[in-house]
């Protein structure tokens, strides 16, 4: 027994001694090693926790007997000091000679010293037995084990729980459920079992070694049962500092794995959140439509469903977030450890200004959602007025399109000006639609395309089907307008060559009838002529025809040549038609029309004037031959008769020679033509060659001339002469004298005569015979102009005025402008006609007038002004004015005709131009009435359809503000459907004025504009009375508004500011949890106000108002907002309770609380809620803190109140303390280096055992690796720095 109790004793202090390695190291029995007294001192130090006084040499221990026994002495004295009931005291000489019994009985005594519960200084616990109190550790630890019936002693029984195994299988069974999984069905009777189960556990457990076997425990009496039992506590105590410390470093793990978990999950929701806020945003910031009114509709459904979903989604995040960050930063702050930052962006101020920016967004949103689904619904109703306006379009382009693929025969000027006016009105009416309703339509259909309207392939197909329309119009109408002017072009060009062609057929009738007939009667008629006078007078009139056709040749003739070949090669070509004299041929319509009788008529005309003029030049040249040979036969003949009036003269002279001589020369003859003066002369000559040869030769000069007299002939081809019998054909003559040969012989016998006196008279009857021959040389040319003109007067000038003066008098009807055009051109012929006759004909009549009355002869002699002659010798003065007279007659005729017909044309002309314009006035007039009315009936409809549809604005500013707009264009439609009927009247006004009594134009009368004046002002009033309801609505609808945001407004308000007063709350938990409680218990009362709210949005519905003005709030976001605000007090409410449990609590668990709570009613033994220091230092120990009286001390007046008790709550508190917040970085390096054995760095086999696999699992990963082992330290300082 005394070897089983030396090795219990040795056990016990080299427990004591584990921190000392250097006495650990050397005592293997406390028998045998206290020889040199410091295993005595060393455990003394480490059990009173004291310094041994005095000097001890601790490194080297003495090994002289008397320096060891001055050490045990030194030792036993300050052992004696603490151990003082002890009857027989120990030696330092029992203690070198290692005698059992004294030294046994000096541990056993210092254990019963040290293992003492009580103070030292309190009497009544230094009565304290250590064996009680630990059969009270036992008792506690063995409660609630069946199998386990009693526990209060440790002597040696059979039922001893202690000496069969059972007690200790509990007690660690107690601490270590699972070293001892079958404990439950461990039985009494099997005690070596049990204990040697006992002992593996206690093995694993603390690491108490089986220094005695199972059989041994069994045999163990009170004493040393004791002992072993205490081997349990202290090992289990010891376990219990290691647990301790095994429990904070686990508490300190899992406080930061929860801490790193609630920065985790705080990380994760702020991501969450921020994605989710991000996201939110972006489609909240996205303005982005599919501008469709069922897109604009969903997207605000779509908003509402945010708000109840998502939106409530980031108010929960928003409150997970706060219960986080709360959470931690509490955990934080009581560790006083760092505070926890946030991520950027997501710290509680940026989650709740987020949020903050979020409502702006979402009221951005909101109104933007709004203002697309009003734009939306005037998109459509300006899609519906696009389509209105596409079928009245429609309508009007298949009505032209109808007009312009008519194809109406075209023949004449007027018909081409009438289409041609008639497609300039369209196209004026086109280009008016084009700037006023088409363009209209397509700003419409831009302003739609623009704004993305959701079914602009229908408003595109209905402009692509306009423009089409007018694509096939302007085709049309580009196609036609040239060919209506090349119609115009063509009839004008036709009607130009038609009225060449009448000119033509009247020139012919002047050629033929006034000049080729005349002409070629005359010259087919050949007159009898009997002397050389008269020949030279045919020949005069001969040369005056010849110069007379040839100005007409070169002028009327030509101008008539030139005119048959401009008509006759006149040709209009076009890509469209073709025109040649009396030939039409047209491509559009195709059309053919000809009439070559009057081609064949011009050619056969031409060809009559070319025959004539061949003819008339060869009858001119007939008659120049017949007079040619007249004049040389007269000539001849006129040559015998001188010879013959000379020889009847010589005769004479031989009769009467001297008395006729003289009176010959003395006589004044008077002579009255050329042919007198001739012969006079003749005579005078011959006279003067008689006068000459008298002497020598007057007998035989007689007979020579009688011989030669009657020896003359002259013969041709047309005529003969001999002296005195003429004969000729042109016409037949044949006239025989056969006297006046035979009086020749009876002549030649009569010569005498006075030589000498008559050749001084010669000189002087010489110069009167020339003068009189020179005179009437100039009264023949004088006389044959005057007959000439005269003939031009008679058979010209005088039917060509006469002609003129009816044309220029006339007043042909004139209803259009085609025919004022040919009136018109007919006068421009006329004038060139004239400009032609006066170049002409006229010209000539006034130079032959000019010359005749200009005409005068003057001499010493004589003097000669047409018809008037005078002459001296003899003395003669002839005068026959009336010829004169009726010549200026002629001319005065002439000239007054001709400034008249000057007059007369211009008189003419200004009518006609007057006409023309007259004309174009009145088609201006038609084109301009009907393109006033058309374009007033037009602005009529249009205008009644534009005040049908109007928009008046969606909202009260905009219908109010367009009050002004109603007012203006009230008075401007009235004002213009005054002006445009009024304009309209005043052209039907001026067009009766001037005479238009038909509009080929238009169909449209007066009425019927008046009628469409009424239908505009009617659709006005209409208009103004719609604007009027639509004003009463908005206003309405407005105070509906008003009336929502006031009481909505006020509610939002509160619920916000409730919510900023709970988020923003500085005040402790449960005043914070007393004021949710409190807003929650007031809900039902609250959602009174809600029902309110709800009976105005119930009237803004029934009013079909789907934006309320005055607020930014809607029901749903009212609901929205209430149920937020109910899930908001219900979180904050479960957040709160957890913070306030957390807070109570501080990092221990329940099981922990209740453990405590049940261990402070064990050792109160009166009920009275409070320990004194005894019971205090019991439960103490009951929980495994094993305190110094010391610290006992201290630890009352920390804890206790002035009586020296300790309540239930400050035990509480404190145990909490020590549980729970008492975790500083040095205890978890103690609990670490005691896990470890004192070592620097943790090895798994020894952290294994007393943590559990998760937390080394967790260690080995996070602590940095220090050789075979982990640096705790450097581990602990990274788990404290966060």
């Amino acid at each position: 027994m005394t070897e089983l109790q030396r090795k219990l004793f040795t056990r016990w202090c080299r427990q004591k001694l584990q921190r000392r390695p250097e006495i650990f190291s050397r005592l293997h029995d406390i028998v045998t090693d206290c020889s040199d007294g410091l295993v005595l001192a060393a455990l003394l130090e480490e059990l009173s926790e004291k310094k041994c006084p005095g000097k001890i040499n601790w490194e080297k221990p003495e090994t002289f007997r008397i320096k060891k026994v001055a050490v045990c002495n030194h030792a036993l004295d300050w052992c004696y000091s603490f151990v003082t009931d002890v009857k027989l005291k120990t030696s330092p000489e029992d203690l070198q000679d290692a005698k059992e019994d004294q030294i046994l009985g000096l541990v056993w005594s210092i254990m019963l010293r040290f293992i003492k519960i009580g103070d030292d200084d309190d009497e009544a616990s230094s009565k304290l037995n250590a064996k009680d109190a630990l059969l009270m550790w036992c008792q506690n630890k063995c409660t609630g084990y069946p199998s386990i019936t009693s526990v209060d002693s440790f002597k040696k029984t059979s039922k001893s729980p202690f000496h069969n195994g059972l007690a200790l299988c509990a007690i660690i069974h107690k601490h270590r459920p699972k070293l001892i999984p079958n404990m439950m069905e461990l039985t009494a009777g099997d005690a070596l079992k049990n204990i040697e189960i006992a002992q593996d556990a206690a093995l694993k457990y603390f690491g108490l070694d089986k220094f005695i076997t199972p059989t041994e425990v069994t045999k163990l009496d009170e004493a040393s049962m004791v002992v072993y039992v205490a081997e349990f506590y202290m090992g289990i105590s010891n376990q219990r500092k290691i647990d301790l410390g095994a429990r904070r470093i686990t508490k300190l793990i899992r406080y930061t794995k929860e801490n790193d978990r609630l920065r985790e999950e705080y990380n994760k929701t702020a991501k969450e959140y921020k994605e989710r806020l991000v996201r939110v945003e972006e489609v909240l910031n996205d303005r982005t439509i599919d501008n469709t009114m069922a897109g604009a509709k969903a997207k605000l459904d779509g908003f509402y469903n945010y708000k109840e979903q998502d939106k409530n989604v980031l108010l929960g995040n928003q409150l997970d977030l706060e219960a986080l960050y709360n959470n931690l930063a509490m955990r934080l702050s009581h560790h006083h450890r760092p505070e926890f930052v946030p991520p950027e962006g997501v710290t509680l101020k940026d989650v709740e200004t987020a949020l903050s920016h979020l409502e702006v967004v979402e009221q951005e949103r909101s109104v933007a959602l709004h203002a697309e689904l009003n734009r939306q619904i005037q998109l459509a109703e300006m899609a519906v007025q696009h389509s209105s306006i596409h079928d009245s379009l429609k309508k009007w382009c298949l009505e032209k399109e109808d007009y312009l693929k008519q194809r109406p025969i075209i023949d004449n000027v007027s018909s081409a000006q009438l289409q041609l006016r008639l497609l300039e009105a369209y196209n004026k009416e086109s280009d008016n639609q084009k700037a006023t309703t088409l363009a209209f339509f397509t700003g419409l259909g831009a302003h739609l395309a623009k704004e993305k309207y959701e079914y602009i392939s229908d408003v595109k197909a209905h402009e692509e089907d306009i423009q089409t329309h007018y694509k096939v119009l302007d085709d049309l109408s580009n196609k036609r307008m040239p060919v209506l002017k090349d119609d115009l072009d063509r009839e004008t060009f036709k009607q130009q060559v038609l009225l060449q062609f009448s000119n033509l057929k009247r020139r012919f009738e002047i050629l033929q009838n006034q000049w080729i007939a005349p002409k070629e009667k005359t010259l087919s008629t050949f007159v009898e002529v009997h002397s050389v006078e008269e020949t030279n007078v045919q020949l005069s009139f001969l040369e005056l025809h010849n110069t007379e056709k040839k100005i007409m040749g070169d002028s009327l003739v030509a101008e008539f040549k030139k005119l048959a070949k401009q008509i006759l090669d006149a040709k209009y070509e076009s890509q469209y038609s073709c025109f040649e004299f009396e030939h039409t041929s047209t491509k559009d319509p195709v059309n053919e029309y000809q009439n070559p009788a009057d081609r064949q008529l011009i050619l056969d005309n031409e060809k009559f004037v070319d025959e004539k003029w061949a003819l008339l030049e060869k009858l001119a040249l007939r008659q120049k031959e017949v007079l040619d040979d007249h004049l040389a036969r007269e000539t001849y003949a006129a040559d015998s008769r001188i010879i013959e009036a000379n020889y009847n003269n010589k005769f004479k002279q031989l009769q009467n020679w001297v008395t006729e001589s003289k009176a010959y020369l003395n006589d004044r003859e008077h002579v009255h033509s050329v042919h007198a003066a001739n012969t006079e002369i003749f005579k005078l000559n011959v006279f003067k060659k008689d006068l000459a040869a008298a002497l020598e030769t007057q007998v035989g000069a007689l007979f020579a001339i009688g011989k030669e007299l009657l020896a003359r002939e002259f013969s041709s081809e047309m005529s003969k002469y001999v002296y005195e019998h003429t004969t000729y054909q042109f016409p037949n003559y044949d006239v025989d004298e056969v006297e006046k040969r035979a009086q020749i012989a009876k002549n030649e016998e009569l010569v005498n005569a006075e030589w000498e006196e008559m050749g001084k008279m010669v000189g002087r009857k010489m110069c009167i015979l020339e003068d009189h021959l020179k005179r009437e040389t100039f009264a023949v040319k004088v006389r044959q102009e005057g007959k000439q003109h005269q003939q031009m007067f008679d058979k010209q000038l005088k039917d060509w005025i006469a002609d003129k003066e009816a044309y220029l008098t006339s007043r042909p009807g004139i209803d259009s402008i085609g025919d004022a055009q040919v009136q018109r051109t007919l006068f421009d012929q006329y004038t060139q006609e004239y400009t032609m006759m006066d170049k002409t004909s006229l010209a000539s009549f006034y130079a032959l007038c000019d010359s005749v009355l200009q005409a005068k002869y003057t001499s010493d002699l004589s003097e000669y002004v047409y018809e008037h002659m005078k002459y001296i010798e003899p003395g003669y003065d002839h005068h026959e004015p009336e010829l004169r007279s009726a010549l200026e007659v002629n001319l005065k005729f002439v000239q007054e005709k001709h400034e008249a017909l000057k007059n007369m044309a211009a008189n003419l002309s200004q009518e006609l131009d007057d006409s023309l314009a007259l004309e174009i006035r009145k088609e201006k007039l038609r084109l301009e009435y009907a393109h006033l009315s058309l374009e007033y009936t037009k602005w009529s409809k249009e205008t009644c359809d534009s005040l049908a549809i109007e928009r008046f604005g969606f909202v009260l500013e905009e219908v109010q503000a367009y009050q002004a707009n109603i007012t203006k264009s009230t008075e401007e439609i009235k004002a213009k459907a005054e002006a445009k009927i009024t304009e309209v009247k005043g052209v039907d006004s001026e067009m009766q004025a001037i005479g238009v009594t038909k509009n080929v134009y238009s169909s449209i009368s007066i009425p019927d504009l008046e009628s469409a004046n009424a239908a505009a002002l009617t659709a006005l009033q209409s208009r103004n009375e719609r604007f009027n309801a639509e004003l009463k609505r908005q206003i309405d609808n407005d105070n509906l508004c008003k009336e929502f945001a006031a009481v909505a407004e006020p509610f939002s308000k509160w619920i916000t500011e409730v919510k900023n007063t709970i988020t923003g709350s500085k005040d402790d938990l449960e005043t914070q949890h007393s004021f949710v409680c409190k807003q929650i218990d007031s809900l039902t009362k609250d959602a009174e106000r809600l029902e309110a709210i709800r009976g105005w949005a119930n009237k803004i519905e029934a009013a079909k108002i789907s934006h309320i003005r005055h607020t930014t709030l809607t029901m749903k976001d009212v609901d929205v907002q209430w149920t937020q605000f109910q899930k908001f007090l219900n979180a904050k409410r479960t957040m709160l309770d957890t913070e306030i449990q957390n807070a109570k609590l501080r990092g221990i668990t329940e099981q922990q609380m209740k453990e405590i709570e049940a261990n402070f009613k064990q050792f109160d033994k009166n009920n009275d809620n409070l320990l004194d220091r005894k019971e205090f230092t019991g439960c103490l120990y009951s929980l495994g803190e094993e305190r110094t009286g010391r610290e006992i001390a201290e630890l009352m007046k920390q804890v206790g109140d002035a009586k020296g008790m300790v309540s239930d709550a400050a035990f509480k508190e404190f145990m909490v303390h020590v549980f729970g917040d008492a975790d500083t970085a040095d205890e978890i390096g103690n609990a670490l280096m005691l896990i470890n054995h004192g070592e620097k760095v943790a090895v798994h086999d020894r952290m294994e055992p007393v943590l559990p696999p998760e937390d080394v699992t967790y260690f080995e990963q996070t602590a940095p690796k220090s050789g075979d082992g982990w640096d705790y330290t450097a581990w602990i300082a990274s788990m404290f720095a966060r």
